[in-house]
């Protein structure tokens, strides 16, 4: 099966086309793709076109109104994500209603051509400035987001749509289709799941900071699920470490408590935090989290 990583939306634009407990019976028996949005409709085609017969996309496959089911599934995207054959990434546009397929013509200059042999072989060059990609990806809504980011990190291969190119990400290469070598994979924290269970227990920790500082700095529509977009990550490194988490950090790794604010903006105050850190409703993490 594949996978869709995307970004829903902001929260005044409509969500995607949801299951919910009055859908449930019918979404089993068909989703019609007109009802579905732009993004959803581009990764359904993708998914046909690699001859994949089943995709998880999570508005469809979480019943989104029973706090049971989303919480068990939740508990479930590290399996998600790093089982599955290929992970479609919409790293274009902003919503679920943009969609990732359609590409606009790069701008290119018109240069003349004449045989110096044989004057009578006469053409044109068109000559474009090659698309770049880590300016567009470390822009997009997609890699700034907290739910999209446990997904790149725990997806072992993943074909990413850009404005003006598309990418194939493994663990070891990327390979970038207007060039002909393969290139460094994209960072993750936890590139080699395989060998978790190899590393140090100080390596494991450590690894977990990296990505926890990287984390913090995504965005979420909803505080309430800073734990929940982390868990998936959170699951492996428990296995590895055979350590309990506790609201974000480890209990038997007390680094983890020397925790800051990177780089504070200077003309905020203590108190501008502390108001900051009031959240209405839902869980509040402990003061000693970094959530």
């Amino acid at each position: 099966y594949a996978a869709l990583s995307y970004c829903w939306g902001p929260r005044e634009l409509p969500p995607p086309l949801t299951t919910k407990t009055t859908s449930f019976r019918h979404r089993r028996e068909s989703i019609p793709m007109a009802l579905m949005q732009k993004t959803l409709q581009d990764a359904v085609a993708i998914t046909r076109s690699l001859g994949i017969q089943y995709i998880w996309i999570d508005s469809l496959c979480i019943v989104q109104d029973d706090v049971s089911d989303w919480e068990r599934e939740s508990q479930q995207m590290a399996d998600v994500y790093t089982n599955a054959f290929v992970t479609i990434c919409a790293a274009r546009g902003s919503s679920c209603h943009d969609g990732f397929l359609d590409r606009q013509p790069r701008p290119c200059v018109e240069v003349g051509f004449a045989s110096s042999i044989e004057p009578t072989i006469k053409g044109h060059y068109f000559i474009s400035q090659a698309a770049s990609m880590h300016p567009h990806l470390g822009l997009s809504s997609w890699m700034n987001r907290g739910w999209t980011f446990q997904e790149h990190q725990l997806s072992p291969r993943k074909l990413l749509f850009l404005p003006d190119l598309v990418a194939l990400s493994c663990r070891a290469k990327l390979q970038i289709e207007n060039r002909l070598d393969p290139i460094a994979a994209l960072p993750s924290w936890f590139d080699e799941w395989n060998q978790l269970s190899r590393l140090s227990p100080q390596t494991l920790y450590d690894t977990w900071h990296n990505a926890v500082s990287s984390y913090s700095s995504t965005a979420l529509s909803f505080p309430t699920d800073r734990f929940p977009a982390l868990s998936g990550l959170a699951k492996r490194l428990a296995v590895a470490t055979n350590d309990e988490y506790v609201a974000g950090l480890w209990k038997q790794d007390r680094r983890g408590l020397l925790w800051f604010v990177l780089a504070p903006h200077a003309e905020h105050t203590l108190a501008d935090y502390l108001t900051s850190s009031r959240r209405e409703g839902g869980y509040i993490a402990p003061s000693w989290s970094w959530a």
